[in-house]
């Protein structure tokens, strides 16, 4: 059986992770630049876009199943999905505990981000789980030409 942590682990251990910062926003006006994104945090960022794209690939499937006709298979893509969801949540606070834990200085600074260069910023305004989140989801998109699941069309 395929747990979270034995993945996560299996993934931060991996040679072949490949990530670009191209995709993150740049630094905005207010922002103040507090820091760099070490490989560990590289690595959690990785991690949290794999499972935000397979995230994308569990809602086209429930999308695409019809819910009168096999409520079971809907409700494996919906199970799914939420699990995903909460793997998700854990991820972005394991990469900021990961953040902290390499620059424990971090830990007094209000609303940090993560932008282009892999500048850790600190913004005026606050930022949430839920923004990292929708970060990621945004930069999937991008690549996908505005798509979040890769498998739509």
């Amino acid at each position: 059986m395929k747990t979270y942590l034995k993945e996560l682990d299996a993934f931060l251990a991996s040679d072949s992770i490949s990530f670009s910062d191209a995709d993150f926003d740049a630094v905005r006006d207010g922002e103040k630049i507090v820091g760099v994104c070490s490989e560990n945090t590289k690595r959690m960022i990785a991690f949290l876009i794999k499972l935000s794209e397979d995230l994308g690939d569990r809602e086209a499937c429930m999308e695409a199943t019809d819910e009168k006709k096999d409520p079971l298979g809907y409700a494996r893509w919906e199970g799914e999905s939420r699990a995903l969801l909460q793997k998700i949540h854990t991820t972005a606070n394991l990469l900021w505990v990961t953040v902290y834990e390499e620059s424990p200085e971090l830990c007094t600074v209000q609303n940090l981000g993560i932008r282009k260069g892999w500048k850790i910023i600190s913004s005026p305004g606050k930022i949430s789980v839920e923004k990292v989140i929708g970060s990621v989801l945004k930069i999937i998109a991008r690549r996908n030409g505005g798509d979040i699941c890769q498998g739509k069309n």
